[in-house]
């Protein structure tokens, strides 16, 4: 368990300060999301799952920070393997206030994710400022650097 973080680490690492791998998604609404229509807001992506639990445990916190930076420059997206069936039916129980993006395979490997849940900062220009894997104060490090970029 420990080598699997361990080599996680690792891979998030590599991409820190480098220009965030490009992406083009559909959310659940039917709205396109492009990196490059992004850039000028900071970006906070969150690579999560139905049935991870540290995932649903953390969302609570996420919901908060949406409300928070609400009418600020901040976008964030939630990303998932799931279908959008899996995600509807999860809904019902969880609120979860981010955009959610169904389908993110392809953009979970550009990322590096092997690991659920992780949460990436990408700044306005389209840098990756941080990566979080799972934690107890999500929150708050989230906040703090969000705050930091605008």
């Amino acid at each position: 368990m420990e080598e699997r973080k361990a080599a996680n680490n690792q891979a998030l690492t590599s991409i820190l300060n480098k220009n965030a791998p490009y992406f083009e998604l559909t959310d659940l609404r039917g709205k396109k999301w492009s990196l490059k229509k992004l850039e000028g807001k900071v970006v906070v992506l969150n690579f999560w799952f139905t049935m991870c639990i540290p995932c649903i445990k953390e969302i609570p916190d996420l919901n908060r920070l949406v409300q928070n930076f609400n009418n600020k420059d901040v976008i964030f997206l939630g990303l998932t393997f799931n279908n959008k069936d899996q995600i509807k039916k999860f809904l019902t129980k969880h609120p979860f206030d981010y955009m959610l993006i169904p389908g993110s395979q392809d953009t979970d490997k550009k990322y590096n994710i092997s690991s659920w849940p992780t949460s990436i900062v990408i700044d306005k220009n389209g840098r990756i400022k941080k990566m979080i894997s799972s934690g107890e104060n999500i929150y708050e490090e989230l906040k703090n650097e969000i705050n930091s970029l605008l």
